[in-house]
């Protein structure tokens, strides 16, 4: 209750004219309006708390359900493509998981500590490390295993765009044929003694821990993420506002995929990526149109060559093909393109 001394106290102060012998009586009467006051205040104020708490974790519940997603048909895509080992497996993580994995550990502060903390990739290791302090390390298990994806991500970004991506599958065999004592410090990193094999089980995993539940990506899916991103893709290519040619090169070599059933890969629309793509195409003169397209954009010396290559990479397909028929053109309405099957 409200204590009666400094009620007193405050009746003297503010109200000297009323006789010091009616402050106990007047005490009596105001300590239950004053108590049912800031009852009131203070239910308020946890309303308000937990529904902003409410909007919060809907807000990062909703972007780590639409990430799983991304994230499990991208590393389904690397794997079609055998892309595994190359940097667009770092490129994957941080564009898909980097945010969720800050929001969860924001998310799992606040619950722990009751205060906000902005996690950043700076701060990240901070943030983990006093949550072991304050729950234990098993507790904190799966955040720090889905942090632990992302420790090596710059290096293979900096080695990508200064490897040349034709000789890209060599290196990533060179490096799985290398593997020994070595490899125990990349194990080290994923903060379990092996290195986590799948990315979107570690992500699942973390998400689950903190009370989102992302639905598993199942075949029905796959198939109608397929025709999302075709019709996506599509309209895009139809674009007349789009003129970028590393965009219309990004979307063509998607469209190619796509149409083998191979949604969800996450490149960027750079050079090195777009000649490490090109060189997963089954074509091999989808191969040799894509590095001249991408030759063309690197010299940047003829505008007209460029122009006329560009319009020919996003042009429609001439008309439905028949099944089987190789296709030369990978924009627009055309449903099989370089992948589309053989000669």
């Amino acid at each position: 209750g409200i204590d009666g001394g400094a009620v007193r106290e405050a009746l003297a102060e503010r109200f000297p004219e009323v006789p010091a012998d009616l402050h106990g009586e007047l005490c009596l009467q105001l300590q239950p309006l004053l108590a049912a006051m800031v009852s009131g205040a203070q239910e308020a104020l946890r309303s308000s708390l937990q529904t902003k708490q409410k909007a919060l974790f809907d807000q990062v519940e909703k972007l780590v359900q639409e990430r799983y997603e991304t994230l499990f048909l991208g590393f389904r895509a690397l794997e079609a493509t055998k892309l595994s080992d190359s940097a667009l497996h770092a490129h994957l993580l941080r564009e898909t998981a980097t945010e969720p994995l800050h929001q969860l550990l924001a998310l799992r502060w606040e619950e722990v500590t009751g205060t906000t903390m902005e996690v950043t990739a700076a701060s990240r290791k901070q943030c983990l490390d006093k949550l072991v302090a304050k729950q234990g390390a098993a507790k904190v298990e799966s955040l720090a295993r889905l942090a632990a994806l992302f420790t090596k991500a710059k290096e293979e970004k900096d080695v990508a765009k200064e490897a040349k991506p034709a000789k890209e599958p060599k290196a990533a065999k060179s490096k799985k044929g290398k593997r020994g004592k070595g490899d125990e410090s990349d194990d080290d990193d994923a903060g379990g003694g092996t290195q986590p094999a799948d990315p979107p089980e570690v992500y699942h995993a973390a998400a689950d821990d903190c009370h989102i539940y992302c639905r598993k990506v199942d075949k029905k899916r796959e198939k109608a993420a397929v025709q999302e991103q075709r019709a996506a893709v599509r309209q895009r290519l139809k674009d007349e506002a789009l003129s970028d040619p590393a965009q219309i090169c990004q979307l063509g070599l998607q469209m190619a995929l796509l149409s083998t059933g191979v949604p969800g890969l996450v490149f960027p629309a750079e050079l090195w990526a777009l000649r490490l793509v090109a060189q997963a195409l089954a074509s091999e003169e989808a191969r040799e149109e894509c590095v001249e397209l991408c030759d063309l954009i690197e010299k940047g010396d003829d505008a007209v060559a460029l122009e006329a290559k560009v319009a020919d990479w996003r042009r429609p397909a001439p008309c439905r093909h028949a099944a089987g028929r190789r296709v030369r053109h990978v924009g627009g309405g055309g449903e099989a393109a370089w992948l589309g099957g053989p000669p």
